[in-house]
């Protein structure tokens, strides 16, 4: 498990938590289950998860056992409805499967809080070679279009 912070440390508010199985416990669960969890690949490939506070050898530990998971992930605040307490029902979201479905100024401000570059990140992973994803997790949204199971 998870735990999904907004701030560096010493301020963060606990927004969400992420259940994480491996690629072979994925493999088992029913089909309508897959659709609600999503492939760390991408995630650990382009630089944009980070482990804020880690060394970065242990950091690139991390990753390398994290390429090949799955995560269902519940957000229980909606920092942007109200930041001094969680408002509104938990909401089960996936994780960014592709380029451009981050909005470059939100990642830009991320960098700068925590003090990392994803470019950097992108660039200390490239040995990290995720075994690709099984077919059936959710397939991440585009703009302009809906989001479903990959086949």
């Amino acid at each position: 498990m998870r735990h999904l912070r907004r701030q560096p440390r010493g301020r963060e508010k606990l927004i969400g938590i992420e259940y994480i199985v491996s690629r072979r416990l994925f493999g088992t669960l029913p089909e309508d289950e897959k659709r609600l969890w999503h492939s760390h690949d991408y995630e650990v490939d382009s630089g944009e998860l980070i482990a804020p506070g880690v060394p970065d050898l242990a950091e690139h530990a991390v990753m390398t056992d994290l390429a090949g998971t799955y995560g269902k992930t519940w957000h229980t605040w909606q920092v942007d409805r109200n930041r001094d307490f969680p408002m509104g029902i938990p909401q089960l979201t996936m994780g960014f499967a592709r380029d451009n479905q981050v909005d470059g100024r939100m990642l830009s401000d991320r960098d700068r809080r925590f003090g990392v570059s994803t470019a950097n990140e992108k660039r200390n992973r490239a040995d990290i070679a995720p075994p690709g994803p099984l077919p059936g997790r959710f397939r991440a949204r585009t703009p302009g279009r809906a989001g479903g199971r990959c086949s």
